[in-house]
């Protein structure tokens, strides 16, 4: 069996190794396009799995709510990005 990454726990399911919802979902991406399909993972227990996924979310809500991120893409320079 294998345990949890954060402790001796039965895994019961795997964490995303960054967290899953700081990539855009794949009916967001261009077709062919998946950035979530080769995520890293860990074992986690139940308790471990569930605990994390509320900092996860509060994380994507300080990245995209912060102005140094958002400055940057704002203007005739911003910069562009493709996933061809």
């Amino acid at each position: 069996m294998v345990s949890c990454y954060m402790c001796d726990e039965v895994a019961v399911s795997v964490e995303h190794v960054p967290p899953r919802c700081l990539f855009p979902k794949q009916k967001d991406l261009p077709i062919g396009v998946d950035l979530r399909r080769e995520l890293l993972t860990v074992p986690a227990c139940a308790q471990h799995n569930m605990e994390k996924a509320s900092d996860d979310e509060y994380f994507l809500g300080v990245i995209v709510g912060s102005d140094s991120v958002n400055s940057a893409r704002v203007g005739a320079n911003s910069p562009t990005f493709s996933y061809a």
